[in-house]
């Protein structure tokens, strides 16, 4: 009983410490202080720990050459719909944010991922 205990403990923190590391991440890409330059020049930014991957980069990007060793993202249809809805130019760069979870027991990670977009020249803003 107290093994299986333990190991419940080591998956909440494990959880716990992805959620912090999320939740931080969130708030950098939404600050006004966020540069994209590099994102915008062509390159992917990689974050990575035992159990995530944190891949950003431009719907640009994604369309050429994700992250070989992931699964990528295709966002289709989906760019052409959120274009319209929010009225965002095809001048206007989407950038991804995809999340690849290794979760305990399973050979395929979770995958999540997220659009941003600067509108109106502001800092990033989560679309979906």
């Amino acid at each position: 009983m107290s093994i299986n205990l333990k190991t419940n403990e080591t998956k909440n923190d494990i959880i716990n410490q992805e959620n912090i590391c999320l939740r931080n991440i969130e708030r950098i890409l939404t600050s006004k202080f966020f540069n994209t330059s590099d994102l915008d020049n062509g390159n992917e930014m990689l974050i990575e720990n035992n159990n995530i991957l944190i891949t950003l980069t431009t719907s640009y990007i994604q369309k050429n050459s994700m992250n070989s060793n992931m699964t990528s993202i295709n966002l289709g249809d989906c760019e052409i719909e959120l274009r319209k809805y929010y009225n965002i130019s095809i001048n206007n760069t989407l950038y991804i944010k995809k999340l690849d979870v290794k979760q305990i027991g399973y050979k395929i990670p979770k995958i999540v991922f997220d659009v941003y977009c600067k509108l109106n020249d502001s800092n990033l803003i989560k679309l979906i």
